[in-house]
């Protein structure tokens, strides 16, 4: 890459944006499924209640399956199922800052 600046300039953008497009699908699939992270972390200290919770099974077969099960593009096509802000899809956390040094 120090042999052509203008490939990796190139890469370097396209990993960029990747990255962002990759945040906004994770940031719409836990608004769609009302996920709360720090709730998800709060809860690994306590067992599952099983009147809060339920786990679905389903096959190819199954007619009754979620709209994100069925479609495989499903949170890449729909881009208006939550508002994120960019500047939070830009913000790199810290696992990826992490991993950026190693």
């Amino acid at each position: 890459m120090v042999t052509f600046p203008d490939a990796k300039a190139t890469f370097i953008e396209r990993a960029r944006l990747r990255r962002i497009e990759f945040r906004r699908i994770k940031k719409q699939f836990e608004k769609f499924a009302n996920v709360d992270k720090q709730a998800d972390l709060e809860s690994n200290e306590y067992p599952l209640n099983p009147d809060q919770f339920a786990i679905q099974h389903y096959s190819d077969k199954s007619k009754d399956q979620p709209p994100y099960l069925q479609d495989p593009d499903f949170y890449f096509e729909k881009t208006d199922l939550a508002s994120i802000p960019m500047d939070e899809l830009e913000a790199i956390s810290d696992s990826e800052e992490a991993t950026k040094q190693s």
